[in-house]
């Protein structure tokens, strides 16, 4: 677990990573009446689906899909896949616990289509098959005394449900899927045995992306994550010739297309002391 004042990140064992990208919590409660500058929430264009729960306070969804908006967040609302990146603002202190599904975790374990949901946030309730089903760890979520126990209690609802339903199924699309920020598309369709229209099809029914678009969001996360954490700034260009790009160039365009902001920018942003950019740093 990796843990500040205000958030923390917990990561699933191996048997349930196939299916669980993360938890993640955030808490500004003891942080008082911050500026309305500071409790902007930014989150990065990402090829998940997530269940988040706002426990206590309210929040705004101010951009998403590539436009500013003006929306109400549900207290319990389902996120899609995001192809641009999103931004939200908390009213006031505000207390989340969200969980991060893998790309095909969500279409494996319920047979939600994720496609309907890209770049979307939906009340739970209006998808009441799904709502029905996670009704269970709902109320395991708000009987919890705290988050690391809501974090414990997902994982032993989610265990047995995987085991059931998913854990003993061949799975080498997902595989795939998983991998396919190193593998390329071409790649991948001639290990799967398939056209690269065939995967197309089956990649986007299982995760709601094209196979392309889901290697460009996992290079981008694994390159900015590679960025953020190295101990020198200025090495844009090592970064890009590892994880792929052409050059520094392209890796900078998709840098300001993934997270908003250009490579230097970026990193600036997340080592300074603004609170909105706490998700970048969870991994600190």
């Amino acid at each position: 677990m990796s843990a500040s004042p205000a958030a923390a990140l917990w990561m699933p064992d191996a048997e349930l990573a196939p299916c669980l990208r993360a938890g993640v919590m955030r808490d500004t409660r003891a942080l008082g009446e911050l500026p309305l500058a500071q409790r902007i929430n930014r989150f990065p264009a990402h090829p998940y689906c997530g269940i988040t729960w706002l426990l206590e306070g309210d929040g705004v969804l101010t951009r998403c899909g590539g436009q500013d908006c003006q929306r109400r967040l549900p207290r319990v609302f389902l996120s899609g896949p995001q192809r641009h990146p999103v931004q939200s603002l908390n009213l006031g202190p505000l207390h989340s616990f969200f969980l991060v599904f893998q790309p095909a975790g969500l279409a494996r374990l319920f047979g939600l289509e994720p496609e309907h949901y890209r770049d979307r946030h939906v009340a739970l309730d209006e998808v009441p098959e799904l709502a029905r089903a996670l009704q269970p760890l709902h109320e395991r979520i708000l009987a919890a005394p705290d988050d690391a126990a809501r974090w414990r209690a997902s994982l032993d609802w989610l265990r047995p449900l995987w085991r059931e339903r998913c854990a003993g199924e061949p799975d080498r699309l997902g595989t795939v899927l998983a991998g396919i920020g190193q593998l390329g598309v071409r790649a991948a369709a001639a290990w799967m045995g398939w056209s690269e229209r065939h995967l197309q099809r089956r990649g986007r029914a299982l995760t709601g992306l094209r196979p392309a678009e889901l290697r460009r969001l996992q290079r981008a996360e694994t390159a900015v994550r590679a960025a953020l954490l190295a101990e020198q700034a200025g090495g844009w260009a090592g970064v890009a010739a590892q994880h792929g790009y052409a050059d520094q160039a392209h890796l900078g365009r998709e840098v300001k297309a993934i997270a908003g902001h250009s490579p230097d920018a970026l990193r600036r942003a997340v080592h300074s002391d603004d609170a909105s950019w706490w998700v970048y740093r969870l991994d600190e």
